[in-house]
């Protein structure tokens, strides 16, 4: 019988002339926790760290003066919000070091004189300068207020039978208030060499803060490519913390500009956005013939389709390749290299692998061929909580952790008493399959809308789960790409093993997890 998987979608006060010491440290500890500095762009920044290994985008070497608040009117921080944007961006990827070089920093001066240039000191590529060139303080007010009162003479008797008068005079108010402020962040980016600034990496980005005094809340909207990101703003950071999530914004934009990596991932904004389109297809003509087969070839190559070298010559066995990737995903299948091909290729989640192209980071091209990761170092650890014996409890949920050594994309299925075969992650509600090295998913996650119930008493059901260095799902046949949590059309979860298998022969590992109920 089927398993059931069920889907829901410091002031001191001294009091006499002794004070108990261990009483003092008390009172002089602070009342209020640490809290981390989080942005709605916070995941944004870490998408980015991803998205840069992926693509193999390292080695980028920048400074930048600091970012002038050039109203007068906002004293914040810009600099060093810039540099915990940029570091958050480059934790595991080390795709940019920023080399902080301030010449209001005497002391450090002074103490750099002493020491001299050493030959550990890098040379920026690239700088980073811009402003708060805006800030428009009310520049819309609304205002309602309404009240209702109710007066009556009426007759009150008393227990005496006493007759007398009586006033009910009752009343009601509501106002609402709201300010609206707006507050406006340019960046550019240069080369630190010639001073010249790079056309097409730079970002303008306003927020409108709203204050609403009904309820004292505070928010933020910012208006992009047609979208409209909704900002949760403490009501005591105030413009402070909407000009840090302007810094965040505006750091993605440029560096995945200059970088040509497509940022709008991160920010959740889809490929097909004019706005998008319109910049990929500047990226594009910009590149010459040359430079487009070579970088095509790079992205054929990470997703499989090509297993030549990166020569930036269209010779047959690259036009070969060309043509079997515009028959799976429905373009013109011409084997030509045109401007469709490089968007399809730019925004495939295929992608998404350690055989990125670091070609696509045109500023900074490596020539290093990419190397694959040896199976060997590559192991998935798969445990679910079960009894001692490694059986589960009849009417029990079933949930398991899978946990890649490196940086992975991971699958996993379950096979249910008749031996069908389904899906259990990626998921609709856990839709990334891809995990850091050491990171550790839950399946079905704590938010997710479903539950594996081993409500039979079996010995013949399975979790099994693959892990590769390659986003290997799209590539499928296609009778295996049905959706999650139904049953797939093979005969055993050997044949989606060994579909995966073929398309990763040298890098895929597996573990499998039997599940007995009794």
């Amino acid at each position: 019988m089927c398993r059931t998987i069920l889907v829901a979608f410091s002031v001191l006060g001294l009091v006499g002339c002794v004070t108990n010491p261990q009483e003092a440290v008390i009172a002089a500890r602070p009342s209020s926790l640490p809290v981390k500095n989080l942005t709605n762009f916070s995941e944004s920044l870490r998408c980015m760290d991803r998205l840069f290994l992926n693509y193999g985008v390292e080695g980028f070497i920048i400074t930048s003066a600091g970012i002038p608040d050039e109203t007068g009117s906002v004293a914040a921080g810009t600099k060093d919000m810039l540099i915990s944007a940029i570091a958050r961006m480059s934790g595991k990827s080390e795709a940019f070091t920023f080399v902080d070089y301030d010449a209001e920093q005497t002391d450090v001066h002074d103490l750099q004189g002493l020491l001299g240039f050493t030959d550990d000191f890098d040379i920026p590529d690239y700088y980073i300068r811009g402003a708060i060139t805006q800030l428009d303080e009310g520049v819309l007010n609304r205002a309602t207020s309404a009240s209702v009162n109710y007066r009556s003479d009426g007759f009150v008797d008393d227990e005496e039978d006493i007759g007398g008068s009586g006033i009910i005079d009752l009343g009601a108010g509501f106002s609402y208030a709201e300010t609206v402020s707006v507050v406006s962040i340019d960046l550019n980016m240069g080369y630190l060499s010639s001073r010249k600034i790079l056309s097409g990496a730079s970002a303008q980005n306003s927020i409108a803060v709203a204050e609403r005094t009904i309820d004292g809340g505070l928010s933020g909207t910012i208006s992009k490519v047609g979208l409209n990101f909704n900002v949760a703003l403490n009501r005591g950071e105030g413009l402070h913390q909407a000009v840090r999530t302007l810094v965040d914004l505006s750091t993605i934009e440029v560096l995945g500009r200059l970088t040509e990596v497509p940022y709008w991932k991160c920010l959740q904004i889809e490929h097909t956005n004019p706005a998008v389109i319109a910049e990929t297809r500047e990226w594009f003509e910009d590149m010459d013939d040359d430079e487009r087969v070579e970088v095509v070839q790079y992205f054929l190559e990470s997703s499989g389709y090509y297993a030549g070298d990166v020569t930036g010559e269209l010779d047959q066995q690259t036009k070969d390749a060309i043509g079997r990737y515009q028959v799976a995903n429905d373009l013109i299948a011409d084997a030509r290299i045109n401007f469709d091909l490089y968007a399809s290729l730019l925004n495939d989640d295929l992608l998404f692998d350690h055989f990125g192209a670091s070609k696509v980071a045109k500023a900074k091209p490596s020539s290093a061929e990419p190397a694959a990761i040896d199976q060997a170092d590559l192991e998935l650890d798969l445990e679910a909580d079960s009894a001692d014996d490694g059986s589960f409890e009849l009417n029990s949920e079933l949930t398991i952790w899978a946990t890649p050594s490196q940086d992975a994309h991971v699958y996993c299925y379950y096979v249910d008493t008749n031996g069908r075969v389904s899906r259990i992650f990626p998921n609709r509600f856990q839709s990334n399959s891809y995990l850091p090295g050491g990171s550790t998913v839950q399946v079905p996650g704590d938010e997710a809308g479903f539950d594996i119930h081993l409500d039979h008493i079996s010995e013949e059901e399975q979790i099994a789960c693959v892990a590769s260095s390659r986003e290997l799902a799209l590539r499928l046949p296609e009778a295996m790409k049905q959706q999650d949590l139904t049953a797939i059309p093979v005969a055993t979860i050997d044949d989606v093993i060994d579909a995966y298998r073929a398309l990763s022969p040298d890098d895929l590992v597996e573990a499998r997890l039997d599940v007995t109920v009794r």
